[in-house]
């Protein structure tokens, strides 16, 4: 019998073994994860400095606590110019009623019940977008009609109330689908023309296409008059 042989075979098995072990255990060194365990990492939301919109939702309450307390009314009005800014005179209709939402059509007709030369605001440079921007904001306003729309447009292409063209744009770079703006996503009937305020992931405060039916507020416009306020 060659005891002392097997023994040293033995051994050597053992010692293999033992390296072997040692070795897997340094290969994995952490938990495993199968494909359908892991977890996606989403996208965080981002606000503006002003804070988050209260309201996102089209159920909730417009916020009315930033609205401009110094304001006089129009000469032969119970209305308000809010804001004058570049030549132009604002009124934000939230500011004025409570805070209500109208569909595009109703807000464009909100503006011209106004009364002297009010309509909806159409934004012809990246100044004024930085201005309509910033009271959005300020406002803490989840959205905004503008007067731009392409109903009945023949090119099926986006015009201010009057009529005249884009000049310039921002829109977004995502939406419901994660496509850039317009992306005509409800119901292949996007024809409207708002402002959204961070209202999904990464994006900023962008012009979006919306269905006109949905309710919003909605900032007036027109130019500045001389001599146009009481007192």
């Amino acid at each position: 019998m060659n005891t002392g042989g097997e023994m040293k075979v033995t051994i050597l098995l053992l010692v293999l073994s033992a390296v072997t072990l040692a070795h897997s255990s340094r290969l994995y060194t952490g938990t495993l994860r199968f494909p359908d365990q892991q977890q996606q990492q989403q996208p965080q939301r981002t606000c503006p400095p002003a804070g988050c919109p209260i309201g996102a939702g089209e159920e909730g309450e417009l916020y009315l606590g930033n609205c401009p307390r110094h304001t006089r009314p129009l000469v032969g009005s119970t209305h308000l110019v809010h804001y004058i800014h570049g030549g132009r005179e604002y009124h934000f209709s939230w500011c004025s009623d409570g805070g209500r939402k109208y569909s595009w059509r109703e807000a464009q007709d909100y503006c011209t019940s106004l009364g002297g030369g009010f309509y909806g605001v159409s934004i012809n440079s990246a100044q004024e977008d930085r201005f309509v921007v910033d009271i959005v904001e300020t406002n803490r306003l989840p959205y905004l009609w503008t007067s731009g729309s392409r109903l009945g447009s023949k090119s099926y292409t986006f015009t201010w109330i009057d009529g005249s063209p884009l000049t310039y744009t921002n829109w977004g770079q995502t939406g419901m689908q994660l496509r850039p703006q317009p992306d005509n996503n409800e119901e292949n009937n996007e024809q409207c023309l708002a402002i959204i305020n961070h209202f999904y992931p990464g994006d900023t405060t962008t012009w979006h296409d919306i269905h006109c039916r949905r309710g919003k507020p909605i900032i007036c416009e027109r130019p500045a008059t001389k001599g146009g306020y009481k007192g």
